[in-house]
């Protein structure tokens, strides 16, 4: 099967199709330390540029899609650790 390379618990696991509103919603229940983790992901600043809220502009960029083994429900998740793997800083 292969080695596990790295494990990680989810900084946050959000539904898809997420609102400004719904995201701020979400955001402001995690803790201030998961909040400072949180913004201190990678950003498209381009997107934020356009008027993207930069809440969703960090989950797109660092969020990954999981389909949950029960129910088939795709949710986003993000991993701090293993989204800094595919940006350069």
């Amino acid at each position: 099967m292969g080695e596990l390379l790295v494990a990680e618990r989810p900084l946050c696991v959000w539904p898809q199709g997420l609102t400004p509103e719904g995201i701020n919603e979400l955001y402001s229940a995690l803790s201030p330390r998961q909040q400072s983790v949180f913004m201190s992901l990678a950003t498209n600043e381009q997107k934020e540029r356009e008027g993207m809220d930069p809440l969703l502009a960090r989950r797109g960029t660092n969020g990954f899609s999981v389909t949950l083994p029960v129910g088939g429900r795709t949710v986003g998740m993000v991993f701090p650790s293993i989204a800094r793997i595919n940006h350069s800083w």
